[in-house]
């Protein structure tokens, strides 16, 4: 450990457990620094490597390169320091989904005109129009229609106050 890491921590596991209500507080405290991301990612690893209940929080300090005091100071217990780690791993999922979608090629849907992906990496592209997963496609297109038709009548209440691009990006049914 560097020198002000190892005065922080050692400050840190000297601090009392305080009360639940504290410890849920101090999963409040920001994570925005470099030392909570490092056990927040040590967490990720080692749960991926051990599955929830192998993770501890001698692991994860020893990952880290902190001592156990820190993540009480950050998270206060384990299942705080577990959500902010599934957090994190949805937060990347998402960035990783959002870059896919921004990038792939769409096609507009007929009826409602939005741009449905044809191309989305691990997804089989004959699932992806909706029109395709049913077995009738006239059903489809029935359902469709009735589906557009409810959402023009219950637009209706709504039109008078709605921007002109709202307006302008209902069902074209």
């Amino acid at each position: 450990m560097v020198g002000s890491d190892a005065a922080e921590d050692a400050s840190a596991a000297k601090r009392p457990a305080g009360s639940d209500a504290e410890q849920r507080a101090g999963a409040a405290r920001s994570l925005s620094g470099e030392k909570a991301q490092r056990i927040v990612e040590a967490m990720r690893r080692s749960v991926a490597l051990r599955g929830t209940a192998g993770s501890t929080f001698d692991h994860v300090s020893r990952e880290a390169g902190v001592s156990r005091g820190l993540l009480h100071y950050y998270f206060g217990t384990k299942e705080q320091l577990l959500v902010e780690a599934v957090r994190r791993d949805c937060e990347l999922r998402m960035e990783r989904l959002e870059h896919q979608l921004a990038t792939a090629k769409t096609a507009e849907d007929p009826v409602f005109g939005l741009a449905v992906p044809t191309e989305c990496a691990g997804v089989p592209s004959e699932i992806l129009m909706p029109r395709n997963t049913w077995a009738d496609k006239a059903a489809y297109d029935a359902q469709a229609k009735k589906l557009a038709t409810m959402f023009v009548e219950n637009f209706k209440r709504f039109e008078a106050t709605a921007k002109p691009e709202v307006k302008a990006a209902g069902p074209k049914g």
